[in-house]
């Protein structure tokens, strides 16, 4: 796949696949680039993570749907990292569209830093603003 230069508002959307089988996706991200005017660069806006109901632990309320929910955010949010090389920005920012989304996100910011530290991932600061899980570099 070839990305042109990213334009104001532009859409993009990825299959998130689970790596232990040829299974069909799990999850797919929906995401919006943001320019800025001037010299700096934009935003990375995951807008939502459609989940399967498979892995949409508000369809099976089990330990392991849940945990497996949380390592399909964590491959969303590891995806939009990667697409800053080709689409630059110093923010990504995931929307808390819904009271349950906005509580998974909350509790999931709390355990992201380790994850990403463990990714490789180390120079990033995790925060809430408002409805968004924002990571960005830290200052």
């Amino acid at each position: 796949m070839k990305y042109d230069e990213p334009h104001q508002g532009d859409s993009l959307a990825y299959g998130i696949f689970p790596i232990d089988n040829g299974g069909g996706a799990v999850a797919i991200a929906d995401i919006v680039y943001t320019a800025r005017p001037g010299p700096d660069v934009g935003w990375l806006k995951m807008l939502e993570v459609s989940l399967s109901p498979a892995v949409d632990p508000s369809v099976q309320q089990l330990q392991s749907v849940i945990s497996t929910a949380v390592g399909v955010y964590l491959a969303a949010i590891t995806g939009t990292l990667k697409l800053t090389g080709t689409h630059r920005s110093r923010v990504v920012k995931l929307y808390g569209r819904n009271e349950s989304l906005l509580t998974f996100l909350t509790a999931l910011s709390t355990h992201l830093t380790n994850e990403l530290q463990q990714l490789g991932l180390d120079g990033l600061s995790v925060r809430m603003e408002g409805r968004w899980l924002v990571i960005g570099a830290k200052n």
